[in-house]
């Protein structure tokens, strides 16, 4: 059975040239959208194998990406291929759940659509692809460092809000609103929900503080 792809990627023309290659590789692409937030319609209708997304704008929030493809499917194959210079914490998002790989825009033709079929055969691995030089940042997480949308989240748990009004506030699903909760409380060591704001105050910049 053909893997079923959905295109997500800022880049009209990048776009296109990835629809191609991939269906001239024998690869079904069920749909394209420039964004998460297109997409999400097409994620829930079509149900693909693995959302295929892109970026090359170095300060794209790549996980804010992810949040909406996430909760639009939560338990959607997600393949990042982002830019050199991207500033995603890229160990923080292999360590998503969903995202099955990360690759550089400029990998091979041959090497994408491979990587591609190798993760509709195979539901464990996780597929990375970097110059050498950038694999001690690659790999390495700091576990105090909290992403963009941790800090936002933090900020308002801080004001006593529950995970609902948090998602409501932020636009996302409860779901999301509970996942990045556990994964503050795990990054910071912290024993509870109000732990884990205590702890931000010393972790965050003071300018980031909630």
């Amino acid at each position: 059975m053909r893997t079923r792809v959905l295109i997500v990627e800022g880049n009209p023309v990048f776009r296109g040239g990835l629809k191609s290659l991939l269906g001239s590789a024998g690869l079904r692409v069920v749909g394209t959208a420039a964004d998460a937030t297109a997409a999400a319609p097409s994620i829930m209708r079509e149900l693909p194998d693995l959302v295929l997304l892109g970026s090359d704008d170095p300060d794209a929030d790549v996980e804010a990406e992810l949040d909406r493809i996430l909760a639009a499917r939560a338990d959607q194959q997600v393949l990042l291929l982002v830019g050199r210079h991207s500033r995603a914490s890229a160990a923080q998002l292999l360590l998503r759940p969903g995202v099955r790989g990360r690759l550089p825009r400029e990998v091979t033709d041959d090497h994408l659509v491979s990587v591609i079929r190798e993760i509709g055969h195979n539901d464990e691995w996780i597929f990375v692809s970097a110059p050498q030089a950038s694999l001690p940042s690659l790999l390495t997480s700091e576990r105090t460092v909290l992403s963009p949308r941790e800090r936002e989240i933090v900020r308002l748990m801080a004001r006593s809000m529950t995970n609902r009004q948090i998602a409501r506030t932020l636009q996302l699903s409860d779901g999301t609103v509970k996942r990045h909760v556990h994964n503050i409380v795990a990054k910071l060591g912290a024993a509870s929900r109000q732990d884990a704001v205590h702890r931000s105050a010393l972790t965050l910049p003071p300018d980031s503080s909630p």
